[in-house]
């Protein structure tokens, strides 16, 4: 099934972190887990929280601006780490593009999934 809007999915069950690419059908409720060979090595059921994003078009950064100095919650980016262990289970890398230190920053688990971090005061 092809999406038509975006939507925020929790997956339940046990972790997989030996994968290539997770299938998600919304429909169904199942996620696939499949190897870089396409055969399935997990799966784990789903479930749609919310039928649509808030309007996150208003809090995605427009500009990059450089710091010298920014502060997160350490807990969001054990969070984020889980998340690209999910998304890039061989390289847990992420790219992170501050807006200052008192706005949202970008946080690129891959080209088309990224999560929006506030930072904390220091």
């Amino acid at each position: 099934m092809d999406l038509k809007e975006n939507v925020i999915v929790a997956i339940k069950g046990p972790k997989f972190v030996k994968f290539d690419k997770a299938k998600i059908d919304t429909e169904l409720g199942i996620v696939t887990y499949l190897d870089c060979f396409g055969i399935r090595v997990g799966v784990a059921i789903c479930e749609v929280i919310d039928g649509k994003y808030p309007d996150i078009s208003r809090i995605i950064p427009k500009e990059n601006k450089p710091v010298s100095e920014i502060g997160f919650n350490a807990s969001y980016l054990a969070d984020i780490e889980k998340a690209a262990k999910i998304y890039n289970p061989k390289y847990q890398s992420i790219k992170i593009k501050p807006n200052g230190n008192d706005n949202a920053a970008t946080v690129e688990l891959n080209k088309k999934t990224f999560v929006i971090v506030m930072p904390t005061r220091i």
